[in-house]
């Protein structure tokens, strides 16, 4: 199987940063840093696998259309699901977000320079209100949404302890959930 250069570089970052893990004995890092190796190689294998049956790049466009239509629409289920209103302008940019980390985990390590400029530029506003917007969509969520609906996206650690999560923490305990449904399906 022969992976494109994005990818090789992409690969060859994160094992810089495996032995600096290893480095540090850092071993929460170390397995977040395997299982991104792990949905490369995942994800690049089906890529592969698409290129090699279908050799057609218009079949391959509509396919990626497709998977993101798809992503889009599991997003902003899951985003009503947990109470997140669709009336404000939080769940609009929490769903793009999270559509960015789904489609990239280590977009997670540079979310104030990475997601929220990249959202704000979309949206022609700037990456402080995209910020703020998201953090109180999440806040609304939190006080008003149903915790049941949440414990299995969340998890039930975050729940029981009652404590509002970050953004970031938020984005990716919700992209790790869709990410893990979306395989199931």
């Amino acid at each position: 199987m022969e992976i494109n250069k994005a990818t090789r570089e992409k690969v060859q970052k994160t094992l810089k940063r495996m032995q600096k893990a290893i480095d540090y004995n850092d071993k929460e890092y170390m397995s977040e840093l395997l299982y991104h190796l792990a949905e490369v190689a995942y994800f690049e294998g089906l890529n592969n696998g698409e290129e090699r049956n279908s050799g057609n790049e218009k079949t391959r466009h509509e396919n990626t259309v497709f998977l993101k239509e798809r992503l889009d629409s599991e997003i902003s289920k899951l985003l009503l699901e947990i109470g997140v209103p669709a009336h404000i302008k939080g769940h609009r940019y929490l769903s793009d977000a999270i559509s960015i980390v789904c489609q990239d985990f280590s977009t997670l390590s540079s979310i104030t320079k990475g997601i929220y400029p990249q959202i704000a530029k979309k949206y022609n506003t700037t990456a402080t209100r995209v910020e703020r917007a998201i953090r109180h969509a999440i806040e609304i969520a939190w006080n008003r949404g149903d915790k049941e609906s949440m414990t299995p996206i969340l998890g039930t650690a975050v729940i029981q302890a009652n404590v509002k999560p970050t953004n970031s923490e938020y984005l990716h305990l919700i992209a790790d959930y869709i990410r893990r449904n979306l395989k199931e399906k």
